[in-house]
């Protein structure tokens, strides 16, 4: 029996997750990887994450966030994907993940207004420069690298 399931619900046209549950096949306490990429998630939509105690791989490039002030705790969560959203507010973003995803490891959040990049005019030497001092123990992805596997 496998107990760890890997989920991808991308390009779905999904506006929330509570809709997306009909679509999991295992139940969400085996899901350990999802992928929500390219899908239409608001702000109010992260909480449903709550729901999934065992994740540790979550990607949300290209939805619709401005803030993670919905992010529920997710203490296995390593890997994080943000890429491609409207995340205005590094600061707020980085507390947050502080203190809900206490084992994150590596995170990607390039292409958001909050995150200095050479896509809003900054470096990402500016970028990777204050990530790290937030997360210390934190790989960033480099400039230009996507995922080197898809879910």
């Amino acid at each position: 029996i496998n107990f760890f399931q890997r989920i991808s619900l991308a390009f779905r046209g999904l506006t929330d997750l509570a809709s997306a549950q009909a679509l999991w096949q295992p139940p969400s306490n085996q899901i350990t990887e999802l992928d929500l990429s390219g899908n239409c998630l608001t702000d109010a939509s992260l909480r449903e994450l709550a729901r999934l105690p065992r994740l540790d791989t979550l990607v949300l490039d290209g939805n619709r966030l401005t803030c993670l002030a919905h992010l529920p705790n997710l203490p296995r969560l390593r890997v994080l994907w943000l890429n491609r959203n409207s995340l205005h507010n590094l600061a707020d973003c980085v507390h947050r993940l502080i203190r809900c995803c206490p084992s994150l490891a590596s995170l990607s959040m390039m292409d958001n207004p909050a995150a200095p990049s050479y896509f809003n005019g900054a470096s990402y030497q500016e970028y990777e420069d204050y990530s790290a001092r937030a997360f210390p123990r934190i790989v960033l992805a480099p400039p230009g690298q996507g995922r080197t596997e898809s879910l």
